[in-house]
């Protein structure tokens, strides 16, 4: 779940700029969740690790433990340069993502 009272304190209490932050991870979210399979698929590491990285910043915005925890797996594998259990970690990012758009579409009105 997410707390929009605690996100909301973070962006300052803006519901303006917590809407333009929603808006801009649906944009971004799929472009770094492409990079990370393609870094998987093409074995590199630093790629993901940095995709991932990216990804996790954004998650934690929003207060989401389990998605961020994801992206943070991943995050390390690539640091690790060792992408033995890259599919499983993508297979539970993706999960948890797949979980969080419907949520982030609900952003309070007041």
């Amino acid at each position: 779940t997410i707390d929009w009272g605690q996100v909301l304190e973070q962006t300052g209490g803006s519901l303006e700029t917590l809407r333009e932050l929603v808006a801009l991870f649906a944009v971004e979210c799929p472009k770094l969740m492409r990079r990370m399979r393609d870094a998987i698929t093409n074995n590199a590491p630093s790629e993901l690790q940095q995709a991932a990285h990216t990804l996790k910043g954004s998650l934690q915005i929003f207060g989401v433990k389990r998605p961020a925890s994801a992206a943070f797996r991943l995050e390390t594998l690539g640091r690790d340069g060792d992408l033995t259990g890259a599919e499983e970690a993508w297979s539970a990012l993706v999960t948890e993502i797949d979980g969080l758009m419907p949520m982030l579409a609900k952003v309070p009105e007041s």
